[in-house]
């Protein structure tokens, strides 16, 4: 039973890591294409399609003169300009397009380098942002609580249990999981730990 307690905690661990790098990247690309979209808006260019994720699309929703999607591989996005095509990049060069006020080949080359530089420009804002909220509001550190014990292992042998709380290590108070790996790296003998079991306090 510990084992397979410990083997469940590991692979929990494991996909919120994977859910979270997965959210992580869909907002940096939503706020980079955004920053395509708001300029390229801004500059009156007919957009077809803004899209986060690249693929086959799962979701739509038709709103004026834009479809906005959801496509199945969340590690892109686009959006999808008149007279800007990368898989038809001869779009640009059609008479007919290029003539159209609204397209993007027809803007001025400043505009389309404003369209182009958005999204990057995004990332950086965000960035900056998120480092702010961070660094005012502090960032959320794992408690030091134990998510499985191997059987027959130190650990196991020493009485530590899943869920317990490393209290202190060697006498120093450890508040975090990135201070209990410190004290245990740092350490050059032996480990004296305080632990709190679940229900104990």
């Amino acid at each position: 039973m510990p084992l397979a307690a410990g083997a469940f905690s590991s692979i929990l661990g494991e996909l919120q890591t994977i859910l979270a790098v997965v959210l992580g990247l869909g907002m940096v690309i939503f706020f980079h294409e955004l920053g395509h979209f708001a300029v390229a808006k801004w500059c009156n260019v007919h957009v077809d399609r803004f899209s986060i994720g690249i693929g086959p699309i799962i979701w739509s929703h038709q709103r004026g003169e834009t479809e906005y999607a959801l496509s199945v591989l969340p590690l892109g996005g686009y959006v999808k300009m008149l007279g800007q095509d990368d898989m038809d990049p001869n779009q640009m060069t059609s008479s007919e397009i290029a003539e159209n006020p609204r397209s993007y080949s027809s803007k001025t080359v400043p505009q389309r380098m404003a369209i182009i530089s958005a999204g990057v420009a995004m990332n950086v804002a965000t960035g900056f942002l998120f480092f702010a909220f961070g660094y005012w509001n502090g960032v959320l550190e794992p408690a030091p609580v134990v998510g499985g014990v191997r059987a027959g292992f130190p650990a196991w042998e020493a009485g530590i249990r899943a869920g317990d709380r490393i209290a202190a290590v060697n006498g120093e108070q450890i508040r975090s999981f990135v201070d209990l790996q410190e004290s245990i790296l740092l350490s050059s003998g032996d480990l004296r730990m305080s632990v709190v079991r679940p229900g104990s306090e």
